[in-house]
């Protein structure tokens, strides 16, 4: 991956012909806040709503459909304390398409309009009216469901209560009831904020025979959009240190017939750490493959769950372990956790443990470069968090990993909050 930093805009690139597309990714980050949050997270999905030449979802639809069917889309994401608008790309590789040889000129063009060049009313100060109404009734959609998913909603509560008072615990939708007092001139003031303040981190992927050369000029295509800019890019520190330790347990009732348990644990590890690797297969022993301890010992040796799993949250310095309990066996549930997670901090790991984990996580590496967007996500972590290395360099952490290591890193593990959404008998 070559990169290039300007005044806090950072330019990818990834020249190889091992796909046969190319894929593109515009990352704009900025610092999570309160007041700015639901707007924010509106933003990407208003974008998608035109630009001023194609200004209509319909009109962009067809113009992707024009670009041999180059797919485009957007998102919200939460990477630690920083909130994440994301603007993606895939399109044909156009050295195998007759008569395609501006293709990746003009899916860059498109890409950019859709941040630099939105669909305004008349004045140019605001967002057209039926963009926002439409884009609003959707976002509002997309945080009731995430109510409805009783799963993730019980996992976003847990990070949440560790996370008590912190931005880390915000939500990365934001919240429905700003949603009433949100307007074109609003949203279209938050964008201006997001093109004041953001870092952002352009990467390409594919056939790219000059690189240096593509990332000057898209350094050159963005500088004048984001003036301000004086600096290096943010690097992310991860403070784990600021989540306080806690066994409190955090119980809340609705109508569900299958309870949700959550435990969060502080690992001192960060993303991009030293003893990262080793928290990596560590989780993988506890809790993140079907020969795990949690899945073995408390789903399939007692039947206790109907899922039992564990993640690790490296941008949070937090692992999560999380399953879906009968309400009555939470105290037993508990009690079997703790004991698959003081076995690893005692060493109680088996060799063939300690290998089946390896190799699954060395697999599920090898998959993912096989994946452009999973290159980028590694990328962005490691860009984030002032690490960024390659999948290669992980790999060969991950299988000098010891059992020695696990119970090390293990040992820094304290609880921070655990979570129940249980019935309400």
């Amino acid at each position: 991956m070559v990169t290039q930093n300007h005044s806090g805009i950072s330019v990818h690139v990834l020249n190889t012909s091992k796909f046969r597309s190319k894929h593109w990714a515009m990352r704009i980050s900025i610092p999570l806040e309160r007041q700015l949050l639901t707007s924010a997270a509106v933003l990407p999905y208003l974008w998608m709503e035109g630009t001023s030449e194609f200004p209509s979802s319909r009109q962009l639809v067809q113009r992707t459909d024009e670009l041999y069917g180059t797919v485009l889309r957007t998102s919200i994401q939460k990477r630690g304390s920083r909130h994440v608008m994301d603007i993606s790309a895939s399109s044909p590789e156009e050295l195998y398409i007759d008569g395609a040889q501006a293709l990746t000129s003009l899916v860059q063009e498109l890409l950019l309009s859709l941040l630099t060049k939105p669909a305004l009313e008349s004045s140019g100060a605001e967002f057209s009216s039926s963009h926002v109404k439409r884009a609003i009734a959707l976002h509002s959609r997309r945080i009731e469901s995430l109510y409805d998913d009783k799963t993730t909603y019980a996992y976003e509560q847990a990070i949440l209560a560790s996370c008590q008072g912190l931005v880390q615990g915000l939500p990365k939708y934001g919240y429905k009831d700003d949603l009433d007092g949100l307007t074109g001139s609003h949203l279209f003031s938050a964008h201006q904020e997001v093109l004041k303040n953001a870092d952002v981190d352009f990467y390409c992927v594919g056939r790219i025979p000059q690189p240096e050369t593509f990332s000057d000029q898209m350094i050159e295509a963005l500088r004048p959009h984001f003036l301000s800019k004086c600096r290096q890019p943010s690097v992310l520190p991860v403070d784990t240190t600021r989540i306080s330790p806690s066994t409190n347990v955090h119980v809340e009732q609705q109508k569900v017939q299958q309870a949700k348990l959550n435990r969060v644990y502080q690992t001192n590890v960060a993303y991009g750490s030293e003893d990262y690797p080793v928290a990596v297969v560590m989780n993988g022993i506890l809790g993140a493959f079907p020969h795990s301890k949690l899945f073995v010992n408390v789903r399939e040796k007692h039947s206790l769950a109907y899922y039992a799993s564990s993640r690790l949250e490296g941008m949070l310095g937090l692992l999560v372990i999380y399953a879906g309990i009968q309400p009555d066996k939470f105290e037993q549930t508990q009690s079997i956790i703790s004991q698959q997670v003081e076995d690893v901090q005692s060493g109680r790991v088996s060799e063939e443990e300690l290998t089946f984990t390896k190799d699954a996580l060395l697999n599920q590496f090898r998959q993912a470069e096989d994946q452009p967007l999973s290159i980028i996500d590694f990328h962005y972590s490691g860009q984030l968090s002032g690490n960024p290395s390659g999948m290669e360099l992980f790999r060969e952490q991950i299988s000098r990993v010891s059992v020695k290591d696990v119970q090390r890193v293990a040992g820094k593990l304290r609880e921070s909050a655990t979570y129940l959404l249980t019935n309400e008998g």
